[in-house]
């Protein structure tokens, strides 16, 4: 009896499911959970009486301050004066505004900043030309600088999505969130894909669902939200609004002021709480997430991002799907486009191309002669195939043809780049078939003339 009772306790623990994130919150497992974080808190007045209106109504659970911005330091008086808990800090790697731009913290990090002196525009431009260690510093820099001013954060996440590594598939971007995460006992905004089990192995809480922006600029926008909150899913979900005042400066510092505005008023509305209310979801904050990773993990103060960060750069690297599983992530939720020039970026990360980059010249100067071998070998083909069919009235066709040869042998010469020189003979082949279709094609123009 003793040995059945002994195997029944090991059978049960080893077929036992792994609880998920509401349970260990202390909720159903059927339970839909929901944080509204409230970005860019601290960008400049106007986000900041959005963002505090929307405290008061309630409409929001949280919210990330950018801590490379002028005014978040009203932003900071206003958490402490009304004693708001529940603040994160909002990781700014970009400045993408015309006519209202910031710097990083760090005025050293000179990778992270454009011609102007100020951070990137846009994320894949901080993916691309971005030196590891000056993002590391950057990140550290912001969390400890919120730190410094007297906030606690519950957790972080990435203004523009800058440390996804969507763009390139730099894994060191996702390595450096969770160091920082590690060091100051805090949760990092970024849905749970299998790539990442080794972290949540470890103790590092994720969210089940991020819904990403992409409510439409018009009257469809309450619609949309109405939506979302309808057929949120069962787990913990987070959805990220910029509530803000449409005043005159915010029309001047950005060009989605009506958005802004729109979100504001929307979430401010009695559908909310009636529809939170209706679909049973239980809205709450990161404090429970921080106070349940800290717990899993035993974390106490004087941890260092610095020591484990060669160890999880080494786990994310080992995991190698995680770029594709966030593109298949992000896939049913953003435009083509940007999956698309997801792909183009990375094959250009892929080949090292950064100004920073002592391999950048060499680089450059090799796809430069593989173009340039490729346009002689099209040239070549064309003549040959003329030579032998004497189309003497179609020599006006050759620029044509060669164009179109062209077009194709760069098409294949980029595929041979990213997946290495043995393959040169890929765009070598796809010129040698597009000089059979040049010629094809001038028969048939002879035979027109």
């Amino acid at each position: 009896m003793k040995w059945f009772t002994l195997l029944l306790i090991v059978t049960s623990f080893i077929f036992a499911e792994e609880k998920t994130l509401v349970e260990e919150l202390g909720y159903p497992k059927e339970t839909r959970v929901l944080i509204v974080n409230a970005d860019d808190f601290g960008m400049c007045h106007a986000q900041n009486l959005g963002t505090q209106r929307a405290f008061e109504s309630q409409s929001i659970t949280s919210a990330t301050l950018m801590m490379t911005c002028p005014w978040v330091l009203e932003a900071i008086h206003y958490v402490k004066k009304n004693k708001i808990t529940s603040v994160g800090v909002h990781i700014t790697l970009n400045s993408e505004w015309k006519r209202y731009r910031w710097g990083p913290l760090k005025r050293k990090n000179e990778t992270l900043i454009d011609k102007d002196g100020k951070l990137w525009r846009r994320s894949h431009e901080v993916e691309l030309y971005a030196n590891t260690e000056h993002i590391k510093n950057e990140v550290h820099a912001q969390i400890q600088y919120a730190v410094d001013l007297g906030i606690s954060p519950t957790h972080f996440d990435s203004h523009m999505g800058s440390l996804y590594g969507i763009y390139t598939g730099r894994s060191e971007l996702v390595a450096i969130a969770f160091s920082n995460a590690y060091e100051f006992g805090i949760p990092y905004r970024i849905p749970y894909l299998k790539a990442l089990k080794p972290f949540r192995d470890m103790g590092f809480v994720m969210i089940d669902n991020l819904i990403l922006d992409k409510a439409p600029d018009n009257e469809k926008r309450k619609q949309h939200y109405v939506d979302i909150i309808n057929s949120l899913p069962y787990g913990v979900s987070e959805l990220y609004i910029h509530p803000a005042v449409r005043n005159s400066e915010l029309r001047r510092v950005t060009n989605s002021s009506r958005k802004r505005q729109a979100d504001l008023d929307i979430f401010a509305e009695p559908w909310f709480k009636k529809a939170i209310k209706d679909n049973n979801i239980v809205l709450i904050s990161y404090e429970p997430l921080r106070k349940l990773q800290r717990k899993k993990m035993k974390w106490r103060s004087g941890l260092k991002a610095q020591d484990v960060y060669e160890e999880y750069r080494k786990l994310i690297v080992t995991s190698r799907d995680l770029r594709t599983q966030w593109k298949e992530y992000i896939g049913s939720n953003m435009p083509a486009w940007i999956i698309f020039a997801s792909d183009v970026f990375a094959i250009f990360y892929r080949l090292g191309w950064s100004p920073h980059n002592p391999d950048s010249v060499v680089t450059l100067l090799y796809i430069v002669g593989v173009f340039v071998v490729l346009f002689i070998l099209c040239l070549l083909i064309q003549w040959i195939c003329m030579f032998f069919h004497k189309p003497h009235k179609s020599l006006g066709k050759i620029k044509t043809t060669s164009r179109i040869n062209l077009t194709i042998g760069l098409f294949g010469a980029v595929i041979a780049l990213f997946f290495g020189i043995k393959l040169v003979i890929v765009p070598v082949c796809i010129a040698i078939l597009s000089g059979l279709l040049g010629r094809r094609f001038i028969q048939n123009s002879v035979k027109k003339g």
